[in-house]
């Protein structure tokens, strides 16, 4: 059985940035917008929805491929071709 939160504790915010920090820079090596922008719509989809605490860590996954994927598009000049981000959040 699943249990919801409806607010992320602070202690398991701070731990689920630094997890995404640590893989963001040892496997993957984005940029820091990237992973600024991620915690940026894991912010903002935890604000509206109720997610297990068994899936922060997927959600953070997505932040993250959500999050490369708009920075590598603007990079590349494509930022119009980009769905707006309200789609996703």
């Amino acid at each position: 059985m699943r249990v919801c939160v409806s607010k992320m504790t602070e202690s398991s915010r701070v731990c689920l940035v630094t997890w995404m920090l640590m893989i963001s820079n040892r496997q993957f090596h984005f940029h820091h917008e990237t992973v600024f922008l991620a915690v940026n719509i894991l912010d903002r989809f935890l604000v509206r929805m109720s997610v297990a605490a068994d899936c922060f860590q997927l959600l953070a996954v997505a932040s993250l491929l959500i999050a490369a994927k708009m920075v590598s598009a603007a990079r590349l000049g494509y930022i119009f071709l980009s769905p707006p981000l309200s789609l996703y959040v």
